[in-house]
């Protein structure tokens, strides 16, 4: 073959690969975070020239074409899917003009709502205090007299039965009067002198050897 023919054969060849049929791509993500900045490809793209339309989106939305078209920029506060086509232009292996299509959708989410804060605790209902009693021991111990008024205080009050109870310890639990046996249980197990606070036959707390009013005070709260 001549030097010619080889070069009208070359020629063809060219010619051939010059008429290769244009091809749209899009790369990119499918989904992101509103104002977030999105980045679409086409360098996967055959073709001469590439146009971006934006042809479906929940509001008007600027995108950004660069590096000749080959990437397009977007970003929007807006949640909802945005529809890009890319349109690439070249010529078919008759040398005419030739287009191909491609169509690319990211769906913009909303930011992530804060965590929940933790429920809040179930209302305390405050607990009814109806009993104070002072327990000491016979014979061993007297009550303060700062005890003794804040007694008398709390009886005349009217809301809570205040009163002393004086054990005697040769008397067996089943000779305690009903209304001083739980006291005198609770008493007994913190020590005496005690304070037995009481709702109903609950016993609320136990206030070890109280000696001013400030205290007895204290434990009704």
């Amino acid at each position: 073959m001549s030097r010619a023919s080889i070069f009208v054969v070359a020629m063809l060849i060219a010619a051939v690969a010059a008429a290769q049929s244009p091809k749209a791509v899009v790369t990119g993500p499918k989904d992101a975070r509103c104002g977030s900045l999105v980045v679409l490809d086409a360098s996967e793209s055959v073709g001469t020239g590439r146009l971006w339309l934006l042809a479906v989106s929940p509001e008007e939305t600027s995108f950004l074409p660069v590096e000749s078209a080959l990437k397009c920029i977007m970003a929007s506060p807006t949640p909802g899917a945005y529809t890009f086509v890319l349109v690439v232009a070249g010529t078919n292996q008759n040398g005419g003009p030739a287009a191909d299509m491609a169509t690319h959708t990211v769906t913009l989410r909303g930011s992530d709502p804060p965590p929940k804060p933790p429920p809040d605790d179930p209302p305390v209902t405050p607990t009814k205090i109806d009993r104070v009693t002072y327990v000491y021991e016979k014979d061993e111990t007297a009550v303060p007299r700062e005890v003794g008024a804040a007694l008398t205080k709390i009886s005349q009050a009217g809301t809570i039965f205040a009163t002393e109870f004086e054990r005697d310890g040769k008397t067996g639990l089943d000779e305690i009067p009903v209304q001083y046996r739980i006291a005198l249980e609770a008493a007994l197990k913190a020590g005496l002198p005690c304070l037995v606070v009481q709702s109903g036959d609950t016993v609320v707390r136990t206030v070890k050897a109280p000696r001013t009013e400030a205290e007895v005070m204290e434990a009704l709260r």
